[in-house]
């Protein structure tokens, strides 16, 4: 297709023109560039004819002979983004190029330009950059505009019509009318020394208004009043932010700013993303499990967020496997998410664990990881779980051995009033066990932090004791309720902190600190010494105490041994499990 610039016809078509004007391509605001469709009459291929005009006075045939030699450096660019430079002809008021012909259309006419479609075409052109500046003397394209860029269908782009110095009357190049306003840095514009930078800023202008689709002529709009690029607010939603600072830099006001030549440009290029990534945001970042007992299902809330506008997340979570030391068993079959999978820009999950699947009293902490869309593409998130030990409520031995001393004593000195009842009924005996109530339910008050229920309490047995009936013994009532309110508030407190877990203050907490099993059992101990102190008084036979020592030791026998039994069975079948257990 492409001919020697000193190409001469065969003498039978010497007198027929050799190219063929076609139809008019394109012309400069100011009639100094005219761009045609020709034909080649020797090879009968279209070819596109440039012709530049020049103002009499200030050319001579010194620059015509300068201009030529610039076409033929071009001629010899073996490039396939480069369309051939076939010929140079003189004309009477300049001259005239002769490149191949691309069936393509200007960059400018590109529209819905998708951000991948975008990448391909800027790495094609710093790609043909790379290899103009490889020469020994760089070659500088100094007109990159969305014009003089084609893209045919498949997204081949071809750099063509090379921006040539305006050489005046001396012989002395002037760059500046070599390029298009808008597209020529400062060091073009004021006719400075240019470098390999020079061309990135027309082809970081070139790109910016194919990714904003602005005309070439409206590029003023895309540029602030010193001179800096500003489209952050007119890129599409879904390219990157990255992109516009690529970009930003490609058009720095001075070379030194920018990048040092395409090969620095294409590399930073191809480091960033050219579509807009979400943004991950976890709260919290980090999660401590603190089981309250063995076997325990323990949950936390993980929110998830991105605040990236024209992007959607989208991920999953896992255990990092690398977490989970050799021979350890996989970390999947204690921790799940809630959900495992997840499309939006909002979302809250349930980490879960099941401790039933570890080692009692152990401290575990493995790393599970969110697999996203986003950049960074992982993020992660440590978990800390805190096993409880196999038994958690241990029985409160010693603080109910002391309670079975202060009942046994409270009721030996209440035995003392009355001395040898016999086997009948006694006021005494009566007033004593009904004292013993009221300062019962006023101890167990005071434990429980209900001062009002103890003052009522008082106040019941200042007017008992007042009251003129001789159904009881109205000594024996103040002792009992000085008796009850000591053994019983020992009882309450006792059921109120230790067995492990705290009870609120509060008649609701109270009433179910009472009737569950480990308070039947402090109330009973407590019923059950008063009786034995009573007894070392009036002998084990007595019906007044052989009723109530029976009716509380055999509940109380039986409760102990249950929590013995039920705690050495849970502790022979937490000894068989325990080879299949996950390890720290």
């Amino acid at each position: 297709m492409s001919n020697p610039a000193n190409y001469s016809p065969p003498k039978n078509l010497s007198k027929r023109p050799r190219y063929q004007k076609i139809k008019e391509l394109g012309r400069h605001p100011q009639g100094t560039r005219v761009t045609y469709l020709a034909k080649d009459n020797v090879t009968q291929q279209p070819v596109v004819i440039k012709k530049y005009i020049f103002d009499k006075s200030e050319f001579n045939i010194s620059a015509i002979k300068i201009y030529k030699d610039k076409v033929k450096a071009l001629s010899q660019l073996k490039h396939p983004s480069i369309p051939r430079y076939l010929s140079f002809l003189p004309t009477e008021d300049g001259f005239c190029t002769v490149r191949e012909y691309k069936k393509a259309k200007p960059l400018g006419k590109l529209s819905n330009c998708e951000p991948e479609q975008f990448k391909q075409i800027a790495s094609s052109l710093l790609e043909t950059l790379v290899y103009l500046q490889n020469f020994e003397a760089a070659i500088i394209h100094r007109n990159i505009t969305p014009e003089n860029i084609l893209v045919d269908e498949q997204l081949n782009v071809y750099l063509v019509d090379f921006g040539l110095p305006y050489i005046n009357s001396s012989g002395k190049p002037k760059n500046s009318l070599a390029g298009t306003p808008g597209f020529m840095p400062r060091e073009q514009v004021r006719n400075r020394e240019l470098s390999e930078a020079t061309d990135l800023y027309g082809l970081g202008a070139t790109l910016s208004c194919l990714l904003t689709q602005t005309a070439s002529n409206q590029i003023n709009q895309l540029m602030t009043q010193d001179g800096h690029l500003n489209i952050a607010g007119l890129i599409p939603e879904e390219v990157s932010f990255e992109l516009v600072e690529w970009l930003e830099t490609m058009m720095k006001p001075y070379p030194r700013q920018r990048y040092p030549n395409a090969v620095a440009a294409l590399e930073a290029l191809n480091q960033i993303d050219i579509s807009r990534s979400p943004e991950v945001k976890l709260k919290p970042d980090y999660l401590e499990f603190t089981a309250a007992s063995y076997g325990e299902q323990l949950a936390q809330i993980v929110t998830v967020t991105n605040d990236v506008p024209g992007t959607l997340l989208q991920g999953s979570w896992q255990v990092n496997p690398d977490s989970q030391k050799p021979n350890r068993r996989a970390s999947s079959r204690w921790i799940a998410f809630e959900p495992a999978q997840f499309e939006a820009n909002q979302a809250e999950f349930q980490i879960k664990v099941d401790t039933s699947k570890l080692m009692a009293d152990k401290v575990y902490e493995r790393e599970i990881i969110l697999d996203t869309n986003a950049k960074p593409k992982t993020r992660s998130l440590i978990i800390q779980v805190q096993t409880a030990p196999l038994i958690t409520e241990k029985l409160p031995l010693t603080s109910l051995i002391v309670l079975l001393a202060v009942a046994y004593g409270g009721g030996f000195l209440g035995s003392l009033l009355f001395g040898d009842t016999g086997p009948f009924l006694r006021l005494s005996y009566i007033g004593l066990v009904f004292g013993m109530i009221l300062g019962g339910v006023g101890g167990m008050g005071a434990a429980f932090g209900m001062i009002p229920l103890f003052c009522s309490v008082v106040f019941m047995c200042i007017l008992f004791w007042w009251a003129p009936l001789p159904l009881y013994g109205h000594i024996e009532l103040l002792f009992g309720f000085i008796i009850g309110v000591l053994v019983f508030s020992v009882a309450g407190y006792i059921i109120r902190y230790n067995f492990g877990k705290r009870i609120q203050s509060g008649l609701w907490p109270m009433l179910q600190g009472v009737l569950s099993e480990k308070g039947m059992l402090s109330l009973l101990m407590a019923i059950f010494g008063i009786s034995l102190g009573i007894a070392r008084q009036v002998g084990l036979l007595n019906a007044l105490v052989i009723v109530p020592l029976v009716a509380t030791g055999i509940p109380v026998g039986i409760i102990l041994f249950r929590i013995y039994f039920e705690r050495m069975q849970r502790i022979s079948k937490y000894h068989q499990s325990e080879p299949r257990l996950v390890k720290p």
